[in-house]
C-alpha cells in the first residue's frame, strides 16, 4: 500500500509546482491608453467611438463612457507613432508606443484648426541645475500646444507644470504637462486653455528635479502679450509676406482696405475664420530685420484692425492679414486662389495660381527689342527599339520513331538518410480557460483517488 500512496503525493506536489509557472505565463497588456475624450472643448458623449491609427490604418477602437476612454493597442513596429480620432474627428495628440499604461487626454475638433499665434519662451537655469531650455506655445483654437526642450545638466528634471504667478513670485500648479523621459529632452502637451488665458501675466512654466519636486531646475514666464512679427520669403522670383515662422500671409479682396482717413474692415469672420485664421497681434506688429533680402517687410505699412471682442488683427498697407488652414509648413501657398492673394513687401498683390487680378487687365506695355538667336540645340537621343515581330508559323510534325527495347531492371538504391527532427513546438503562452478547467478536474480526480485509497485502507 505504500507505493500507491507515494505516487499520489508526488502527483499532487507536481501539480502545485506547475500552477505558479502557468500563472506567470500570463502576458501584461501591450499598451493601455486611458484619459478623457473631448470634442470642441466639451466631453465626448457616451458611446462616441475613439479610434487609434498607425500609418494611416485603424488598429483599435473603443467607446467613451462618462467622458473617459480606455484603449489597448497591441505592439506594432518599434517607434511607431499612434494618432487618434474621436467620433471621426481628428485629435492633434500623437504618442509613441510604449509598454504599460499611459494617460493621454484627447482634444478633438469638428472644425479645421490651424495653428495661430506662437509664443516662444526661454526657460532659465535654477539652483545650479545645469539645465535650461525653451518652450513654444502654439494657438490651436480653444486649446494650446506646449512643446518643451530641456538640456541635460547636473540635476535632471522629470515633472513640469504651468503654474500661477511668475518665476519670481511662484504660485500653485494650474496645468500639468507631459514629463520628460530620462530627465531631459523633449516634451509635448495639449492644454485645454486658450493662449489668451495663459497670456494674462499670471502664468509661468516650471521644471522640477526628478525625485525631488521641491527643487526647481528651470523656469520661464509666459508673457502677457506678444506682438505679431511680419517678414518676407521667396516664391520663384517674387517676395511675399510671411510670419516669423515662415507661414504665408494673405489678404482678402472682400475686406475694406484701410486708408489715412478710414479704418480697415475684416469681413472674414465666423466660420470663415476657421479656414482663414487672422494674424492676431497684441500691441503693434513689428517687421523682422532681414538685411540679406532685397526687400523686407516695411514697418511703416504695418497696422492693426480691432475686432468687436477686443482682439487685434495685424494689417499691411491697410489689408487685414490671414493664414490659410491648408498651409501646414513654410513655403506652402495653397491659399493663393479666388479672392485671396499673397502680398509683396511693397504692399501690392501678387497675382498667380488660379487668381484673377482684381485690378483688371494689365495695360499693354511698349514692345521690347528682339532677342538674339539661341544656340543650336544638342542632337536628340536615339529612339527606343521597335516592338518584337510576331512569332512565325509552326513547322510540320516529324514522323514517329521506332519503339526501343525494354530496359533492364535497375538495381535497388541505397537506403535513404534518416529524416530530420520535427520542429520544436512553440512555448505555451497564457493558459486558456479549458486548460485551467482541465487542471482543476485533474486535481479533483487525484484528490478523489486519494480519498478512495484511504477509505479502502481504513476498511
Amino acid at each position: 500500500m505504500a507505493k500507491p500512496r507515494l505516487i499520489l503525493v508526488l502527483a499532487v506536489m507536481a501539480l502545485v509546482l506547475a500552477i505558479p509557472s502557468m500563472v506567470s505565463a500570463q502576458l501584461l497588456p501591450s499598451h493601455v491608453l486611458v484619459g478623457t475624450a473631448m470634442i470642441d472643448g466639451s466631453s465626448a458623449p457616451d458611446g462616441a467611438v475613439v479610434t487609434a491609427w498607425i500609418n494611416g490604418a485603424e488598429v483599435k477602437s473603443t467607446t467613451v463612457s462618462d467622458g473617459h476612454y480606455a484603449l489597448v493597442v497591441d505592439k506594432p513596429e518599434e517607434g511607431s507613432l499612434i494618432s487618434f480620432k474621436v467620433d471621426g474627428n481628428d485629435a492633434p495628440e500623437i504618442t509613441t508606443w510604449t509598454q504599460g499604461v499611459a494617460e493621454l487626454n484627447l482634444f478633438a475638433t469638428s472644425e479645421p484648426v490651424v495653428p495661430g499665434r506662437v509664443v516662444n519662451i526661454v526657460m532659465a537655469e535654477l539652483n545650479d541645475s545645469g539645465q535650461s531650455g525653451t518652450a513654444a506655445l502654439t494657438e490651436l483654437g480653444p486649446n494650446t500646444r506646449v512643446e518643451l526642450s530641456l538640456s541635460e545638466g547636473t540635476l535632471q528634471s522629470e515633472s513640469v507644470h504651468i503654474h500661477l504667478g511668475q518665476c519670481e513670485t511662484p504660485g500653485g500648479v494650474d496645468v500639468g504637462l507631459t514629463s520628460y523621459a530620462g530627465g531631459s529632452g523633449e516634451s509635448t502637451s495639449m492644454v485645454a486653455k486658450t493662449i489668451a488665458m495663459l497670456m494674462d501675466g499670471n502664468h509661468y512654466i516650471n521644471n522640477h528635479e526628478a525625485d525631488n519636486p521641491g527643487t526647481s531646475t528651470a523656469c520661464g514666464n509666459i508673457p502677457s502679450y506678444v506682438a505679431a512679427t511680419v517678414a518676407t520669403a521667396w516664391a520663384g522670383l517674387s517676395q511675399y509676406l510671411v510670419d516669423d515662422r515662415g507661414m504665408s500671409l494673405y489678404m482678402f479682396t472682400v475686406d475694406v482696405k484701410g486708408t489715412d482717413s478710414t479704418d480697415p474692415v475684416a469681413n472674414c469672420t465666423g466660420p470663415c475664420a476657421n479656414f482663414w485664421p487672422p494674424l492676431w497681434t497684441a500691441g503693434d506688429p513689428v517687421a523682422m530685420d532681414q538685411p540679406e533680402f532685397r526687400d523686407g517687410a516695411n514697418a511703416e505699412m504695418l497696422g492693426t484692425v480691432e475686432w468687436e471682442d477686443g482682439r487685434s488683427q495685424a494689417t499691411y498697407n491697410g489689408y487685414p492679414l490671414y493664414y490659410y488652414f491648408k498651409d501646414l509648413a513654410r513655403g506652402e501657398v495653397y491659399g493663393q486662389y479666388g479672392d485671396w492673394f499673397l502680398l509683396a513687401p511693397q504692399g501690392t498683390l501678387l497675382v498667380g495660381g488660379t487668381n484673377v487680378d482684381p485690378a483688371g487687365p494689365l495695360q499693354n506695355g511698349q514692345d521690347g527689342e528682339d532677342g538674339d538667336d539661341g544656340d543650336d540645340g544638342d542632337d536628340g537621343a536615339r529612339g527606343a527599339e521597335g516592338p518584337e515581330g510576331p512569332e512565325g508559323t509552326a513547322g510540320p510534325s516529324g514522323s514517329a520513331g521506332n519503339t526501343g527495347p525494354a530496359g533492364l531492371q535497375g538495381a535497388a538504391g541505397p537506403a535513404g538518410n534518416a529524416g530530420s527532427a520535427g520542429i520544436q513546438g512553440e512555448d505555451g503562452g497564457s493558459g486558456s480557460a479549458l486548460a485551467i478547467i482541465a487542471l482543476i478536474l485533474s486535481v479533483v480526480s487525484l484528490l478523489g483517488a486519494g480519498g478512495v485509497f484511504f477509505l479502502r485502507r481504513g476498511s
